[in-house]
């Protein structure tokens, strides 16, 4: 079903949308600041330059920082650390 300006999803969808983006967030939580930051400025589709501006770091340590940064959350990923709330 999709109404004029953008689609809607069925109550379950949209739950399981919810759950992944609270479980990425947690994951995000548990890296150390600079490394969440550099994931999320990227996958907010900035470049290697503005990375490199918004974090005022040098321009060829971005590439570095961020595939360090892939390796802390994909291990966090496949060992998860649970979090007592």
């Amino acid at each position: 079903m999709s109404l004029e300006g953008g689609d809607l999803s069925d109550p379950h969808t949209e739950a399981v949308r919810a759950e992944e983006r609270a479980y990425v967030q947690s994951l995000l939580a548990q890296l150390p600041e600079r490394q969440s930051k550099i994931l999320l400025l990227r996958y907010a589709g900035l470049s290697y330059v503005e990375i490199a501006a918004t974090l005022e770091i040098a321009p060829g340590s971005v590439g570095t920082l961020l595939a360090r940064a892939e390796r802390a959350f994909t291990t966090l990923c496949q060992n998860p650390v649970v979090l007592e709330t």
